[in-house]
């Protein structure tokens, strides 16, 4: 028969087990900033799976919808990027607010550039200069955001 010392005993044993597992889980949950950096590494990613669309595209596949699909994809990445912009790291915010500033008007211009004509030859050739110009900027405003550990 347990004693009233054994008994405590256990239920100190059993509670300091409670509370070391609650430590656990707690510490298993991703902080805000670790969940803006992978959200902006994911649209990141998106951007350019949506780049590599359009530059792939042909004369031959070029699809209007397909290019304002790939567009609209892009600017609701680039809104997720400046949307998770305060919840990073003070240096990481800049080079984010850069990125996107730069990049944001890259593809105003492109999607300008390759929408602005309604002959079918010219909507080929503005499609892929745009896709072209996109493919650079995701290079040079995108490509420093380091998301190697996101």
């Amino acid at each position: 028969m347990p004693t009233a010392v054994h008994t405590t005993s256990r239920a100190v044993a059993l509670l300091a087990l409670v509370a070391a597992c609650a430590l656990v889980v707690a510490g298993c949950g991703k902080s805000k900033e670790d969940k803006a950096q992978t959200a902006v590494c994911n649209a990141r990613a998106d951007i350019q799976k949506q780049v590599d669309t359009l530059t792939s595209m042909s004369a031959g596949t070029v699809s209007i919808t397909q290019v304002e699909d790939a567009l609209k994809a892009i600017q609701n990445d680039l809104s997720t990027i400046k949307n998770e912009q305060p919840n990073l790291k003070p240096a990481r915010q800049q080079q984010v607010q850069q990125a996107v500033s730069t990049f944001g008007a890259e593809v105003a211009t492109a999607a300008k550039e390759a929408l602005s004509s309604l002959n079918a030859d010219k909507l080929k050739a503005n499609v892929k200069t745009a896709a072209q110009t996109l493919a650079s900027g995701v290079k040079q405003a995108l490509g420093p955001i380091d998301c190697s550990s996101a």
